[in-house]
């Protein structure tokens, strides 16, 4: 606590990184040998009073005050912290590092933008290159709490994906804007980072190689396509020995 005049300046300062984790502003008045700091909010005044030892603050009404986090005691010390020019500075270092993430992530949604456009007009072309993908595939789960999902590859009409709802058989499509490189299935997103999807060499299991973890689809029965039960069964099957989890492309903006 700095106390200048009739203000005074509070911090909580982080003791790994001395960076001020909340700061906040008092009007200070005085009175019977008592110290007031009034906050600028609806919060409750707070009084001190000086110590038995004279060194330092007491706070005389703390206890009274609901879920008070004000500190009881303050100790005065002789070293000038400066508070008000180090959360100055602070401020201004925070100010500066929101602004270079801003940028950053401008730059970033203006470069997935630009490639989901040029993936979009060039769409007919990619569909082309779907005949190795080309069916039905179930995301793999290993809980009834994670979702049913489903993608559906065709090179006539391109990737759809469907969103299930096993307990009234109803389901969402969405159309996917993809590109096929060297054989692997890239579903382009706008707004958020692509995934690559590779298949495996008996053509029935595609795997997600940039999900951050274990994602697979494997290609089921094309003609129990409405059959939600046994997409709902072949979910739970395992990939290599191992349950997989798949995450859903995100379908907004698009």
């Amino acid at each position: 606590m700095d106390i200048d005049g009739d203000s005074a300046l509070i911090v909580l300062v982080n003791g790994q990184t001395s960076k001020y984790e909340w700061a906040s502003r008092y009007e200070v008045s005085y009175s019977e040998g008592k110290m007031f700091l009034d906050p600028d909010n609806d919060s409750p005044r707070t009084v001190y009073g000086r110590s038995v030892d004279e060194l330092g603050l007491e706070c005389l009404n703390c206890d009274e005050i609901r879920g008070n986090k004000m500190p009881t005691r303050w100790h005065g010390v002789s070293e000038d912290f400066d508070l008000e020019a180090n959360l100055e500075k602070q401020l201004e270092e925070a100010r500066i590092e929101r602004e270079e993430k801003d940028k950053a992530y401008a730059e970033s949604k203006a470069k997935k933008e630009k490639r989901f456009k040029a993936a979009q007009a060039r769409i007919e072309d990619e569909r082309t290159k779907l005949g190795p993908l080309e069916g039905i595939w179930v995301g793999l789960r290993d809980s009834n709490l994670s979702p049913l999902n489903t993608f559906h590859i065709d090179p006539d009409s391109g990737i759809f994906f469907r969103r299930h709802d096993p307990n009234t058989g109803s389901f969402s499509d969405f159309e996917m804007v993809f590109e096929v490189t060297d054989g692997a299935l890239v579903i382009v997103e706008r707004l958020a980072d692509s995934s690559t999807y590779t298949l495996n060499a008996e053509g029935n299991l595609l795997r997600c190689s940039t999900c951050g973890g274990v994602a697979a689809w494997l290609k089921i029965d094309s003609s129990k396509i409405n059959d939600v039960s046994y997409i709902n069964k072949i979910s739970y099957q395992r990939a290599d020995s191992t349950l997989t989890r798949t995450p859903i492309p995100r379908t907004s903006g698009q």
